[in-house]
């Protein structure tokens, strides 16, 4: 649960709820970079569950004590956890945010806890980008009933198909990519996303490891 009320309307900025399988619930982002990583964490295999806006944190900067709220708290399906900063990279080198980034992570360290700066650069990096926002939008029509999924689960087991365009002559296109979209087969995030992509049966969507 989020130790503040996250702002979902009104104001200049973008802002809005993610509706989120993991979460069973809608995930509230700030920014459309919050947004794109939330989206990214919704469809990573290494991500169980994520929850924005998690703990109240006091660090230290400049010898004066201030509140910190980390964008998002995600739990890895190895068993640990991680927090996460969702920023610009061009504000990250202003004087003021350099300093309080520093403080951050003497706190996280000092508690022996995981902190990641995610800035746009990297959410922007290779074909990542296009091919979360490509597969989120597959999954907004609508979601699979247990027969359905049953169904089309059987079909794909029976005939193993190697790529996007064999996935979608089995079973449709649309029913296709909504398996995707919904993570229930996954394709190698990081590669360009087109009908003669690799698929993968088990385990969800390949990408690159979350940055340390």
């Amino acid at each position: 649960m989020s130790v503040r009320k996250v702002v979902t309307r009104s104001g200049g900025h973008s802002r809005g709820l993610m509706p989120s399988i993991k979460n069973r619930c809608g995930a509230a982002w700030e920014s459309a970079w919050e947004l794109k990583f939330y989206q990214l964490l919704e469809l990573s295999p290494c991500v169980r569950q994520f929850i924005v806006q998690p703990t109240r944190e006091r660090i230290w900067v400049e010898g004066q004590p201030t509140d910190y709220i980390p964008d998002v708290q995600a739990y890895l399906v190895d068993g640990t956890s991680a927090f996460f900063e969702v920023k610009p990279a061009l504000k990250c080198r202003t004087a003021r945010i350099t300093l309080r980034l520093a403080a951050i992570r003497a706190m996280f360290a000092e508690t022996e806890r995981r902190f990641v700066l995610i800035t746009d650069e990297w959410l922007s990096t290779g074909p990542r980008a296009h091919n979360v926002a490509s597969l989120m939008f597959h999954r907004r029509e609508f979601l699979l009933d247990y027969t359905e999924k049953t169904r089309l689960n059987q079909i794909v087991s029976a005939n193993q198909p190697k790529t996007v365009n064999e996935l979608c002559g089995l079973v449709g296109e649309s029913n296709g990519w909504l398996l995707l979209g919904l993570s229930l087969i996954g394709v190698d995030l990081e590669l360009p996303l087109n009908g003669e992509s690799e698929i993968f049966l088990e385990g969800g969507h390949r990408h690159a490891d979350l940055p340390a």
